[in-house]
C-alpha cells in the first residue's frame, strides 16, 4: 500500500524536483502551494508524513506547524528551509535544506516512516520536554 504524503510548498518547481525524487509506487503525493489548503486537506483526509516548507507565503510555518500537531500529533513532519527565516519549535520532527539531496530525503521518509508507535511516542515526549535537539539550534 502506498505511503501517502502531504507537501506544502508554494514554488512548483521545487514540488517537482520532490516529485521526481519519490519512488511513484511507493509513494503518493498531495501537493499544495497554501499551508491554508494543507489544513484544510488534513481535516478530511490522512497522511502519513507531511512535509512542509518553512517559508510557504500565506501562512507562518509554525502557526501551520503547531495546528499540523494538534489535528495529527503522531504525524511525522519534515520541514523544508531554504535558510532563511526563523526556525519553528520543536514540533518538526526533521529539518532538510533546499535543494533536498535525494538520498537525504528517501532515508529520512523511510525512517519517520518506520517509526514503531513506541519511537513515535518517546519522540514527542522529547519534543515536549524540550529536549530534542535539531539541527538549526
Amino acid at each position: 500500500m502506498k505511503k501517502q504524503l502531504l507537501i506544502v510548498e508554494d514554488e512548483k518547481s521545487v514540488f517537482h524536483s520532490l516529485n521526481r525524487m519519490l519512488d511513484p509506487d511507493r509513494y503518493e503525493l498531495t501537493w499544495t502551494q497554501t499551508g491554508h489548503e494543507a489544513l484544510r486537506r488534513a481535516l478530511d483526509e490522512t497522511y502519513d508524513l507531511l512535509l512542509l516548507d518553512l517559508n510557504v507565503s500565506d501562512i507562518n510555518s509554525s502557526k501551520a506547524l503547531s495546528w499540523f500537531c494538534r489535528l495529527h500529533p503522531f504525524l511525522p513532519v519534515i520541514l523544508l528551509s531554504d535558510g532563511m527565516g526563523e526556525p519553528p519549535s520543536n514540533d518538526a520532527t526533521a529539518i532538510l535544506h533546499k535543494p533536498v539531496d535525494r538520498g537525504e530525503l528517501v532515508r529520512t521518509i523511510e525512517k519517520l516512516l518506520a517509526e514503531s508507535h513506541q519511537e513515535q511516542l518517546s519522540r514527542m515526549a522529547a519534543s515536549a520536554s524540550g529536549t530534542i535537539t535539531l539541527p538549526w539550534m
